[in-house]
């Protein structure tokens, strides 16, 4: 896949899982890879519903998730992102324009003033703007929205991952 703004899902700390995982290293890898991919398909899934849809709606369409992979330490990892919204002027760090805010909203505080020129001129919604300075726009948190909710998915299934690799290390 392209470059994502993304965040990465795994988790680590749970000594009971962990050392449930040593035990059983013949399921337990599959089930532990369908719960990282899960979490990044939920990830993924919560994003495009939080996200603004706006004229386009393309940063929407453009979120999804990778596969889970095996990382160095022999665990599993999956992203969720937003691939780059290939658009004529439109910059790839836009996601996270959106997800952050811009202008006064931004991390400057500050209106947003032409880098060339005494003017700004865009088309917004068939009307020809003209301007010397624009507030920015306020951050949209599609993505902190989602890891909130990836936040209450995941304690549940961790549970029930703990369940299953109980049963099969009692088989």
């Amino acid at each position: 896949m392209a470059e994502y703004f993304d965040m990465e899902v795994g988790f680590e700390g749970d000594d009971d899982l962990a050392r449930g995982l040593r035990e059983l290293d013949e399921k337990a890898p599959r089930l532990l890879r369908e719960l990282i991919e899960d979490s990044a398909r939920v990830a993924a899934q919560s994003a495009e519903i939080y996200a603004p849809h706006g004229a386009t709606g393309n940063l929407a369409k453009e979120i999804d998730h990778t596969r889970a992979t095996s990382d160095e330490s022999g665990g599993f990892e999956a992203q969720a992102g937003v691939r780059p919204v290939e658009e004529a002027g439109v910059s790839s760090d836009y996601p996270f324009w959106v997800e952050a805010g811009t202008g006064i909203y931004g991390s400057t505080g500050e209106t947003i003033k032409p880098r060339v020129g005494n003017f700004m001129v865009f088309e917004y919604r068939g009307r020809l703007f003209v301007t010397k300075e624009i507030k920015g726009q306020e951050g949209r948190r599609y993505f902190e929205s989602a890891y909130e909710d990836l936040l209450e998915y995941l304690p549940p299934r961790i549970e029930m991952l703990k369940r299953r690799l109980s049963e099969i290390g009692k088989q």
